[in-house]
């Protein structure tokens, strides 16, 4: 197989499994816009309820906890999302088994020793490394949920595997978040304080987890795998998962770095205050990767699943289809906290925290630019193509150190944001011209490239508008969803809404809609 070679899919190709990764992935979408709406709620009662100074000691410990959860994964939701996929499709039942077991005591055996090691050299990180008590404090009663966390992820990989978007829409969106949820209320009606949080979060934590094996043992009961072969019988590749999981891992933590290496450079130079600036607004601009996350549960095994049958058609359908569905679905978020920021910010968490609003602009500029062309990176990984991977991640991970150190000190926060931007665009940009090399999948097909204008033509348009004449957030708004017409307009044709969601044309308003926004005679209802 020649992977140099461009792909020219005829018009009209149409592609079953991009269907069925849409949908699946359109699910996971409506789950995580609930957790959207549960973890905003988590997170303005916490920044609010909290002082700054506390506020700011909690978020550094969750972020050590979210950095060592991803090592303690070692890269194994990733290599069960790739071969457990594969030896599916291949009818390997034994070693879909035997991986599954090796990948789980993988990531409890890392995940147990990485605790002891935090617990173990505590003095070391009071002396050397965290500056606030109450930070080191928190870390210590938190790290527990590494392991706990970690484990979920491969859960979520597994679920993606047997394409169980519903397992993921109830375990990760709806059980997770409310988890989060009733932790936060509970205090807050206890009148507690940051430590009685962070207790109660590893008790969320754990209940979450069980909820996971419960449905673990479901699904893998539907697929016939449990019992169709003895014990004795299931076998795994240790060499080919580790040589894939451990780059891999590598490269989820440094993605994970750009926010985590910012607020350890802030405690470090500037307090847990500089700490809460940033990660107030982080997790909003996070929104930005929402849509693409949600897609990337099913996208990843579809992928591996068409490359074993080299349907390299099918390959650039999957791959372009799903980044405009993922570029105009993120849209709206994205000029909301871009354009926007100023007014979000002190709406969301009040006046003390307005000097985050720059903060919350440049996170989201990063955080939308490497989700519209984030899948990249997952197919490069699909493909198996680890040192190309790895390369990038490594040269991104020097450049945001050094950008870091350089720029924290004197613009703080703003500085971080600023480093996190450039890392993003340099990797993003980097993953794009290897994806062509070594797949065929085209850089920018010409067809879509007004999909892309018109995306950059409206965010800038609104960020001109707010910051020139700043007008009144309904306005604002208002011209959020002016500017989100006009990108659906221009990308209906390439959404393909009437063959991916059919069932939606049986209704006659949607069915003319969709004429509309595409440009044709409105299509027949489809046959049940």
């Amino acid at each position: 197989m020649n992977h140099t070679e461009t792909v020219e899919p005829q018009a009209g190709e149409k592609s079953g499994e991009t269907r069925k990764q849409v949908r699946g992935s359109a699910m996971i979408l409506a789950g995580r816009g609930i957790s959207i709406v549960l973890n905003f709620v988590v997170q303005v009662l916490a920044v609010r309820y909290l002082s700054k100074i506390d506020y700011g000691a909690f978020a550094y410990a969750l972020s050590a906890v979210e950095i060592t959860s991803r090592i303690a994964l070692f890269g194994m939701d990733r290599a069960a999302s790739r071969f457990v996929a594969i030896y599916h499709e291949k009818k390997d039942t034994a070693r879909v088994l035997g991986s599954l077991l090796l990948m789980g005591a993988t990531v409890v055996c890392v995940g147990l020793g990485l605790v002891v090691g935090v617990l173990g050299f505590r003095g070391l990180l009071g002396s050397r490394l965290v500056t606030d008590p109450l930070s080191l404090a928190l870390l210590l009663s938190l790290i527990v949920l590494a392991p706990v966390e970690a484990l979920n992820y491969l859960l979520q990989s597994v679920f993606s595997v047997f394409v169980r978007a519903r397992m993921i829409f109830f375990r990760r969106y709806v059980v997770g978040p409310c988890l989060k949820l009733a932790a936060v209320l509970f205090v807050v009606a206890a009148g507690g304080d940051v430590r009685m949080l962070a207790g109660v979060y590893v008790v969320a934590g754990l209940i979450g987890l069980a909820i996971g094996f419960a449905l673990l043992k479901r699904v893998l009961d539907d697929a016939g795998l449990l019992g169709a072969v003895p014990f004795s019988g299931w076998t795994s590749s240790a060499g080919e998962i580790f040589s894939f999981g451990v780059p891999m891992m590598l490269s989820d933590v440094s993605f994970m770095m750009r926010s985590t290496i910012v607020v350890f450079l802030l405690e470090f130079f500037h307090g847990a205050a500089s700490v809460a600036d940033f990660r107030a607004v982080y997790p909003v601009a996070r929104l930005n990767r929402s849509v693409f996350e949600s897609f990337v549960f099913l996208f990843v095994p579809m992928m591996a699943r068409l490359l074993v049958r080299e349907d390299r058609r099918a390959l650039d359908h999957l791959f372009w289809r799903s980044t405009v569905w993922v570029t105009v679905l993120s849209f709206p978020g994205f000029v909301a906290t871009f354009s926007l920021a100023k007014p979000v910010t002190v709406l969301l968490f009040g006046s003390r925290y307005q000097d985050s609003a720059p903060i919350l602009t440049l996170l989201s500029l990063s955080l939308f630019f490497g989700a519209v062309l984030g899948l990249n990176a997952m197919a490069l990984r699909a493909a198996g193509k680890v040192r190309q991977v790895v390369t990038v991640d490594a040269v991104a991970m020097v450049l945001l150190v050094g950008l870091s150190v350089v720029l924290i000190p004197r613009f703080r926060g703003v500085g971080g944001a600023v480093s996190a931007l450039s890392v993003t665009v340099f990797q993003t940009v980097m993953y794009q011209f290897q994806l062509r090399r070594v797949t065929g999948i085209r850089v920018l097909p010409a067809e879509y490239a007004p999909v892309f204008a018109t995306v950059a033509a409206a965010a800038a348009a609104l960020f001109l508008v707010q910051a020139l004449w700043s007008p009144p957030m309904y306005v604002g708004a208002g011209l959020v969803v002016v500017a989100t017409i006009a990108v659906l307009f221009a990308s209906a044709r390439k959404l393909e809404v009437g063959e991916t969601f059919p069932e939606l044309l049986r209704v006659p308003l949607v069915r003319r809609a969709v004429a509309v926004l595409e440009r044709r005679s409105p299509p027949t209802t489809p046959s049940p």
